[in-house]
């Protein structure tokens, strides 16, 4: 899974906005799962492209574009009643938002294991936090 952080930062605003939406993305995860799996089985074709939609935006205002570009294939096949290609392709557009919000829950449960030992520590400069950040864009590149 390949994140462009950057983007997301750009997108969201700030890097602290773009963690909380990080966090809330991945808060909704299972809910927004269910939904999306819920209208697929359905054959709910009209609100699959509405859910799908968001999915895309979503993902893309926070870097994460593979996953993005696929709803977005599923979106426009849903528009132009390509209901066969949906059915190819749902189930992969599932698995890779699986493996994103892996991705992401496992950043987030490592902080908030370490939240009450890291309330004492000093704000990080600059540089350091930049560092960080590059540290994580590879970790989550060689996912």
């Amino acid at each position: 899974m390949q994140i462009d952080i950057k983007q997301g930062i750009t997108y969201c605003g700030t890097k602290e906005d773009y963690i909380d939406i990080l966090r809330l993305q991945y808060e909704d995860s299972q809910e927004n799962r269910n939904k999306i799996i819920d209208f697929y089985n359905k054959e709910d074709w009209d609100n699959y492209v509405i859910f799908v939609h968001g999915i895309k935006s979503s993902m893309k205002s926070i870097g994460i574009n593979k996953l993005s570009d696929m709803c977005k294939e599923l979106e426009y096949a849903g528009k132009e009643k390509r209901i066969d290609f949906i059915k190819e392709n749902h189930d992969k557009m599932i698995q890779e938002y699986d493996k994103v919000m892996d991705v992401l829950g496992h950043n987030f449960s490592i902080n908030e294991q370490m939240e009450d030992d890291v309330s004492e520590l000093e704000e990080l400069a600059p540089e350091e936090f930049e560092r960080y950040i590059d540290e994580f864009e590879n970790a989550v590149y060689t996912w």
